[in-house]
């Protein structure tokens, strides 16, 4: 799938493919250096590719998991996932995550990627619950999320610690109308 970025620039978005392995660590480190709102910083993400290219084997084969990247050039500029257990008391619950280079922030690609990954969680057949982590003061995000239908659901006090400081983790979620709550 080829989508237009607000600046006109051609993205290529497609599955993560055990070959990517690699190349995703080395974004994962290099993104992580770029902003403080990532679980990881930079050179922290240290995972070994054979390993990891295991992973996104799991997560191709499994019907509720899937790795999207948002490739320009065939260089890797977004990972956009949804994460999800296979034990049958949690398989409908999938875990949003996304990252996006700094260079493209602000482009309309963290909303193309969040819309692509909310259609495909609806058509699989499995999730029926989105689930996703962001630290409360990343605004940004938060708006885009709850335009997307993310509603609050808790806070964490004092989840993250970086350079002396602690921040606070909010969660959010998105339930599909099967979700009944008691």
């Amino acid at each position: 799938m080829e989508i237009d970025l607000k600046d006109g620039k051609l993205v290529m978005i497609r599955e993560a493919e055990k070959k990517d392995a690699e190349q995703i660590i080395e974004f994962y480190n290099k993104v992580g250096g770029e902003t403080d709102f990532l679980s990881f910083g930079k050179d922290e993400f240290q995972k070994d590719a054979e390993e990891y290219s295991r992973s996104i084997e799991e997560a191709h084969l499994a019907d509720n998991s899937i790795m999207l990247l948002a490739l320009l050039d065939n260089k890797i500029i977004s990972i956009a996932t949804i994460h999800s257990s296979q034990k049958p008391r949690n398989r409908h619950v999938g875990t949003l995550g996304i990252v996006i280079s700094k260079e493209f922030t602000g482009l309309g690609l963290g909303r193309i990627l969040m819309e692509r990954l909310i259609e495909w969680t609806k058509q699989n057949g499995v999730t029926k619950r989105i689930s996703l982590v962001t630290r409360e003061d990343n605004i940004p995000a938060i708006a885009l999320y709850k335009k997307l239908g993310f509603q609050e659901e808790g806070l964490i006090i004092g989840d993250t610690y970086i350079n002396g400081i602690y921040y606070n983790t909010l969660l959010m979620g998105l339930s599909f109308d099967s979700i009944k709550h008691t």
